[in-house]
């Protein structure tokens, strides 16, 4: 460990705190009535404190509310919570921090070394944290007046971090939001310069269901798309399985400037969704579940891809899915009459144009959100690293040193009068 700043001790966490392994009641001696003890198994733990669901009239350990939790036993082990005045199962230990550890300093502190202590976990099936393993833990200790200075500082900081994660993480909602606003408004300016509407399948050459043989993971045969490949206003050309190639017709491939729309899905959002196939490379076929619509000369694809995913075109659709079984489809026969507009070529090109434009200006700003929640992740992992460091507070030279606390904390715990246990006297 580097040079300490003043005032700061070198420990371990066996040094600094009792732990106090968790056990499981009986199945029988529990319940979730809320009879008797609360009793806070992993599962129970939340984004800071347990969630208590269970209680157990037959604790075994104890944790208070003054510990820190940490998970001990599997897939969640060195996840931490602050501690609850509850019985603790196996899954979780309960580290009590003695007078010269701040609870919400261990707590701030053990976030950092979540990752190094369950990859250091071990077990055959299920990784597990030891007592050992806790107590060997080392700590740069502050003085306890310091400790106290650099939680409130954290919780000053990463307050104002989390209401700006908060904001970020709103802005995918709000971008497809704008998005349909966008597409709103074109639908609009399009009815209005047309006059009038017509279906999809006066204006189609061609509006056909897919291939219905069951295809496999291959890579032998001709790929075909899945289900999943079509999404509003997108086809992933990459997400696909394979069809025996023979029993591929020439009229089952697909081609660029291909709308497909999704005639099945498990879920009602995303059936009748439309997507435009684009950048078509090699052969490509689509399946059942999927409706190809094909353009007629004079009608640009990308445009209606765009009216067909506006919100107008959406509340024509979602009255005509039918649900059977799970699964939510619409006909072709509906989706032939699906009414949007069509001004001239012209004018359709120009408002793709405008809508593109205004798409990738919404698609950047979302990135650099996006880039800015990361930004912020990674703020806090330096500022938590800056406060253990001694980085972030000033040092007072004031306050108590650590080691002085600790020597006078070791020195009445040894002279302490010993606790006499014994029979108890007959009645």
């Amino acid at each position: 460990m580097s040079k300490l700043p003043q005032g700061w001790s070198s420990e371990t966490m066996g040094e600094l705190a009792d732990f106090i392994m968790g056990q499981a009641p009986p199945g029988s001696e529990c319940n979730k009535s809320g009879s008797g003890t609360p009793f806070v198994k992993a599962g129970e733990f939340g984004t800071e404190r347990p969630v208590i669901r269970e209680w157990t009239t037959r604790p075994l350990k104890q944790g208070c509310a003054s510990d820190v939790f940490i998970c001990v036993v599997g897939a969640t082990a060195g996840k931490i919570n602050l501690g609850a005045d509850c019985a603790i199962g196996r899954s979780v230990a309960a580290i009590r921090p003695s007078g010269a550890l701040d609870q919400h300093f261990l707590y701030r502190f053990l976030s950092t070394r979540v990752r190094e202590l369950r990859a250091g976990s071990a077990g055959s099936a299920q990784g597990v944290i030891s007592k050992d393993d806790l107590a060997a833990v080392e700590m740069a200790l502050p003085p306890l007046p310091e400790q106290r200075r650099i939680v409130a500082k954290i919780d000053s900081l990463t307050g104002k971090s989390r209401r700006a994660r908060d904001h970020l993480d709103h802005i995918p909602r709000l971008v497809e939001k704008y998005k349909q606003a966008v597409l709103a408004a074109a639908f609009a300016e399009a009815n209005g310069s047309s006059g009038h509407l017509v279906t999809i399948g006066e204006i189609a050459s061609e509006v056909r269901n897919g291939l219905s043989k069951k295809p496999t993971d291959g890579p032998e045969g001709t790929p075909i798309l899945r289900i999943s490949a079509v999404r509003p206003r997108q086809v992933r050309i990459d997400d696909v399985r394979y069809y025996p190639t023979e029993e591929v017709p020439a009229s089952a491939m697909l081609r660029t400037g291909d709308l497909l729309f999704t005639r099945y899905n498990g879920n009602p959002e995303f059936t009748a969704v439309c997507g435009q196939v684009r950048h078509m490379v090699g052969e490509l076929t689509y399946p059942d579940k999927l409706i190809r619509v094909r353009m007629a000369r004079g009608v640009e694809p990308s445009f209606v891809e765009l009216m067909a995913t506006s919100e107008q075109a959406r509340r024509w659709l979602n009255p005509h899915i039918k649900s059977a079984a799970g699964q939510h489809g619409i006909s072709g026969a509906d989706l032939k009459r699906l009414p949007i507009p069509l001004p001239s070529l012209a004018t359709q090109q120009g408002i793709v144009r405008r809508i593109e434009a205004a798409f990738v200006w919404i698609d950047r700003l979302a990135s650099e959100a996006t880039s800015a929640r990361r930004l912020i992740d990674k703020l806090d992992q330096a500022l938590l690293g800056k406060a253990f460091r001694g980085e972030l507070v000033p040092q007072d030279p004031e306050d108590e040193p650590a080691s002085v606390l600790l020597d006078r904390i070791r020195t009445e715990r040894d002279t302490a009068p010993k606790t006499r246990r014994g029979r108890r006297p007959a009645a």
